[in-house]
């Protein structure tokens, strides 16, 4: 199964679509990643999450729209980095 082989990356944020901003700091987790727990591999989906969330609301994009493309953001950052494909999970909370 994919989660026992590739691992799990969880993103957490909260955007505000109305003011179409990224409210806080994004949270990204990563369990059974290979370089996982490296600090630089998680600062880097952070940031590229981050710049992610704010183009896609400055372009006027919420609800799947944006999780699918926060979910590619990663899926870029851990296949150029460490060339896996782990599950993706996406929680974006509007408020």
């Amino acid at each position: 199964n994919a989660l026992s082989s590739q691992g799990i990356a969880v993103v957490s944020a909260a955007v505000s679509p109305s003011r179409k901003q990224l409210i806080g700091e994004v949270r990204v987790e990563m369990h059974g990643i290979t370089g996982g727990d490296d600090a630089f591999l998680t600062k880097q989906a952070i940031k590229s999450v981050t710049d992610s969330i704010r183009r896609e609301l400055g372009n006027g994009r919420t609800g799947r729209e944006l999780e699918r493309a926060v979910k590619n953001t990663v899926y870029g950052v851990l296949w150029e980095r460490i060339r896996q494909r782990p599950m993706v999970i996406v929680n974006i909370i509007s408020v």
